[in-house]
């Protein structure tokens, strides 16, 4: 063999490492970018279950107007947030006000009876713990994006294709906020 012979193979094999490696972490980006999406589908879910729950219960309970106020205003601001920070943090702010007002509610018998709140209520937690689980996939999925980029041969691949670490989804500020258990009232 000379070496034109083996100049030639190791660029090959080089190339084929590049595209491995390259390949490798688009994989990993787009499973980010579909967590993300699942994310998304299930806040679209919950935004359109939110209108019907307060005019569910809007009927029934008038003492908890200021509750409900603050959930449709938090509500609006997520669906039409010009930014992502923004949206961010009326879906926090809805899901802190979704649990006060089903809270809230539970000391009210006469919407405990109705079979439509209680349909309402049942999807709504469903949606709450697809969402808890799409955003905990996505924390995964950018935990392994992002250690994929920090180490070999991720670390010299991806400045070369402009490959950027993927956010991870969390709370921010609020979280104390989104921590604290609802008011019960009895």
């Amino acid at each position: 063999m000379d070496i034109l012979t083996v100049s030639a193979i190791g660029l090959m094999g080089t190339g084929a490492w590049v595209l491995l490696s390259y390949n490798r972490l688009v994989s990993l980006r787009r499973r980010c970018q579909r967590a993300e999406a699942d994310i998304d589908v299930y806040l679209r879910h919950r935004h359109d279950l939110i209108p019907r729950l307060v005019e569910t219960v809007r009927g029934f309970v008038k003492q908890e107007t200021g509750l409900f106020n603050q959930l449709m205003d938090a509500y609006k601001t997520a669906v039409s947030a010009a930014s992502e920070q923004s949206r961010l943090q009326a879906e926090n702010i809805i899901s802190s006000n979704l649990q006060n007002v089903l809270s809230s509610l539970d000391s009210y018998p006469e919407v405990q009876s109705s079979s439509h709140f209680l349909r309402l209520r049942d999807e709504i937690s469903d949606t709450e713990n697809k969402l808890a689980a799409a955003r905990r996939f996505l924390n995964l999925a950018a935990d392994e994006y992002n250690a994929a980029l920090d180490r070999f041969p991720g670390i010299l691949i991806a400045p070369l294709f402009g490959m950027k670490p993927y956010r991870f989804y969390t709370i921010g500020a609020d979280r104390p906020v989104v921590e604290q258990a609802p008011a019960v009232h009895f």
